[in-house]
């Protein structure tokens, strides 16, 4: 077997950890550089968690 000791398979192997671990992996069209944050993601969190806040004026999709 070949190892694999490339900047790539090490973004690999931490990723797979880190999902392992609960971590979700974003889709990096979702990606929100003014926020630095994964938009779907994070209006689903808040959907998730604040029932009682009003986000009609988000469209998720």
């Amino acid at each position: 077997m070949v190892s694999q000791t490339n900047e790539a398979a090490l973004e690999n192997h931490i990723e797979a950890a880190l999902a392992n671990d609960g971590y979700r992996i974003g889709d990096p069209a979702n990606f929100d550089r003014e926020f630095a944050i994964d938009s779907k993601i994070f209006w689903g969190f808040l959907e998730a968690t604040q029932p009682r806040v009003n986000l009609s004026y988000h469209n998720a999709s």
